[in-house]
């Protein structure tokens, strides 16, 4: 219940009018807006990204990763063994 009430209050916060504008290590040209925005970052981007609110509203900042591993993993001997 508090997580949904939590979550739902960030949707609705989201969604308030307000002009933000935010400086990023990325960009030398602040990023400016006024509804949520989205930006894809390569690796290299975002092991450095730094962030900072340059305007007069809240900023709030949310990261989302995913990827995948350079090499495959070791092999295991401990896999699971059904035996009837």
């Amino acid at each position: 219940p508090l997580r949904n009430a939590l979550f739902l209050a960030a949707r609705t916060i989201q969604d308030l009018p307000g002009k933000w504008q935010a400086q990023t290590s990325f960009s030398a040209e602040p990023l400016t807006g006024e509804k949520a925005q989205n930006s894809n970052l390569n690796s290299d981007q975002l092991a450095t990204l730094q962030v900072s609110n340059s305007g007069d509203q809240p900023l709030w900042l949310r990261v989302d990763a995913s990827g995948y591993p350079q090499s495959a993993p070791l092999p295991a001997n401990n896999v699971l063994q059904i035996e009837r």
